[in-house]
């Protein structure tokens, strides 16, 4: 494993067996029928569950965070800053969930990488208490922008990082015909 301190983790192949190889690319390309998945077994269904139930949670979290009426009163700022807090609670739920779920060997590293991108969103919460907690958020019309200004793109890439890592998961139980995994929509 070569490690990227940008990055994410990756395999790198160092060696192979070109024969087998060889003797495999041409028996696929011969016709040869693909030999069938592994069914999906107990550790993997439990997984998927633990995940679904979480991810559930997740949502019903953030769809109360979005339905909520701001209390009479409040300030854009002030609304802002009640939207962000229930986003954040929604994602530490989700932690939580994550925490609680022991991924099969073949999805620890999808997992970690879950939780990872998941831990960088949370860590951005005191970059968003900062940049609401300035005299320029609290005269604005409009204090999203500063919030945006101040985390520019990066919620959006570690949504997208959670979110593949999730589908490799999802795709793979499906290959597999297990059970759908309803992965967290709209992290980021």
């Amino acid at each position: 494993t070569v490690e990227d301190p940008g990055g994410t983790p990756v395999l790198v192949a160092v060696s192979a067996d070109q024969l087998r190889f060889e003797q495999h690319l041409l028996d696929t390309l011969n016709g040869a029928p693909l030999p069938a998945p592994a069914p999906v077994g107990e550790a993997e269904r439990a997984y998927a569950e633990t995940l679904n139930a979480g991810f559930d949670a997740y949502t019903e979290e953030m769809r109360a965070a979005w339905s909520a009426a701001p209390e009479p009163g409040l300030g854009p700022r002030d609304a802002l800053v009640a939207v962000v807090t229930l986003m954040m609670d929604s994602f530490r739920t989700l932690d939580g969930a994550l925490a609680a779920a022991t991924p099969p060997r073949d999805y620890a590293s999808a997992h970690d990488e879950m939780g990872d991108a998941l831990k960088a969103m949370l860590a951005l919460e005191p970059v968003v208490v900062a940049a609401l907690n300035t005299p320029e958020a609290a005269a604005a019309e409009n204090p999203s922008a500063l919030l945006e200004e101040a985390v520019g793109d990066r919620v959006e890439k570690l949504g997208a990082r959670f979110e593949a890592a999730c589908r490799s998961i999802a795709d793979d139980l499906l290959v597999r015909g297990g059970p759908e995994l309803r992965c967290a929509p709209g992290l980021g």
